[in-house]
């Protein structure tokens, strides 16, 4: 009967051994188990007196061993999300992708994203979402906080990049670029050299949209509606 036991004790410790590691990332950064990530990158596009407004953080998921995963996203501020990994695009409050395949130790991009029509870009909403990842075993979770009206991020997410807050034009250049910026008729309104991370003001602009162009390390164009 000892051995028994002893042969079952062996068998749980290895079976805990072989329990999966699993992750979540926003880019390159590794999300700490429970942790509350803030993210206000936001895309804007007028189309002709309506908005559509989208924000996409690069939600990853990854696991120590080969496996498969269902993965739940729940929007608990009640707006629709969207999530398209696994090959078949899911959109709702609570939105939970099953048999999701993992390769060991590599990142699978969740194609995570939230979009929505607004006339009116003064009371953008939070929007937050809470992450599990499960194997039946093993998992993981973290709090997502999508807020388009604030001007910092908790979490930075790696890559160059330009958006628009409160304070002004906020962008991100990992080599020093030219940030330049041009009304929808063409005319160049703004042009300076960047470096690193900052934020320009807009005070002197008339609201409306705008279309920039960061040239250095990356090559980014994109529009902003400045308010």
């Amino acid at each position: 009967m000892k051995k028994l036991y002893s042969f079952l004790a062996l068998s749980m410790l290895a079976l805990a051994s072989q329990a999966a590691d699993l992750k979540f990332w926003i880019g390159s950064t590794e999300i700490t188990p429970g942790q509350t990530v803030t993210y206000n990158k936001v895309e804007t596009d007028d189309l002709g007196g309506t908005y559509e407004v989208k924000m996409a953080p690069s939600v990853y998921v990854s696991s120590s061993t080969a496996n498969t995963l269902t993965i739940t996203a729940v929007c608990t501020s009640g707006q629709f999300v969207n999530m398209c990994c696994g090959g078949q695009c899911k959109s709702g409050t609570t939105v939970v992708k099953d048999n999701i395949s993992v390769a060991a130790n590599q990142k699978l991009n969740l194609d995570f994203d939230w979009i929505e029509y607004f006339d009116d870009l003064s009371a953008l909403p939070v929007i937050t979402t809470d992450f599990t990842a499960t194997d039946g075993s093993a998992s993981g979770s973290f709090k997502l906080v999508m807020d388009p009206a604030t001007s910092s991020l908790t979490l930075i997410e790696t890559g160059d990049a330009v958006s628009y807050g409160p304070e002004g034009i906020s962008y991100f250049a990992s080599a020093p670029s030219q940030l330049s910026l041009y009304s929808i008729t063409g005319a160049q309104v703004l042009s300076t050299r960047v470096d690193g991370q900052g934020t320009i003001s807009t005070h002197s602009l008339r609201p409306g949209l705008y279309i920039y162009s960061l040239r250095g390390a990356a090559k980014l164009t994109g529009k902003i509606y400045v308010k």
